[in-house]
C-alpha cells in the first residue's frame, strides 16, 4: 500500500515536529547531566523510555531500581556516587512509595535531591507532603522533568563518582 502525497506530508510534518521536540529537550539538558549518576526508581521503567534514553545519550549514568528496596540497596552501597534520585509515586501495592523514597534519602543526610515524576492524581494530591519532606514535584511530562533535572544538577555539586557503573 503506497502513501499519497497528503499522507507523506503529514508524516514528514510529524517527523519534523518530533525532531524539533527532541532537539529542544537536548537544549534543556545542556551539559547538566554529563557525568552524573541518576538513580531512577520505577516499577514500570518502559514508561520513562524517552527521558531516560535522552539522559543517557547526554552522558548520564542511569541506575534503574524497580522497587524501593532495590533503591535502598543501591543507596546503601553507593550513596556517594548518586547525584540525583527520580522516583514515581506508587509502586505495586505501595501507593506512597515515592514519599517513602524521599524520607529514606533525606535520612541518609547526603543532600541527594529526589524528584517525583508521576502523572498520578495521588502524587498531585500529595504535592505539599512531597515538598515538606524535601522532595521536588510532582513533575509531569518529559519537558518538566528535564527542566528540573537541568536546574537541580546545575546547582548541585557532583558526588565522588570514582566507582560508578
Amino acid at each position: 500500500m503506497e502513501m499519497d502525497n497528503g499522507e507523506h506530508r503529514t508524516n514528514l510534518a510529524a517527523l519534523r515536529e518530533a525532531t524539533a521536540t527532541l532537539a529542544g529537550l537536548r537544549r534543556t539538558l545542556g551539559d547538566s547531566s554529563r557525568g552524573k549518576c541518576i538513580l531512577w526508581v520505577d516499577d514500570q521503567p518502559d514508561n520513562n523510555d524517552l527521558p531516560r534514553r535522552l539522559l543517557e545519550q547526554e552522558g548520564a549514568a542511569i541506575k534503574l531500581a524497580l522497587s524501593t528496596d532495590d533503591a535502598r540497596t543501591v543507596l546503601t552501597e553507593r550513596a556517594s556516587a548518586v547525584d540525583l534520585v527520580i522516583s514515581d509515586m506508587s509502586r505495586g501495592d505501595r501507593p506512597l512509595a515515592g514519599l517513602e523514597m524521599i524520607e529514606y534519602v533525606r535520612d541518609l543526610n547526603r543532600g541527594i535531591p529526589v524528584l517525583i515524576y508521576s502523572d498520578s492524581p495521588l502524587a498531585e494530591e500529595r504535592r505539599k507532603q512531597i515538598q515538606v519532606l524535601g522532595g521536588i514535584g510532582p513533575l509531569v511530562g518529559p519537558q518538566s522533568l528535564l527542566d528540573m533535572i537541568a536546574s537541580t544538577l546545575t546547582v548541585k555539586k557532583p558526588n565522588n563518582a570514582l566507582e560508578r557503573d
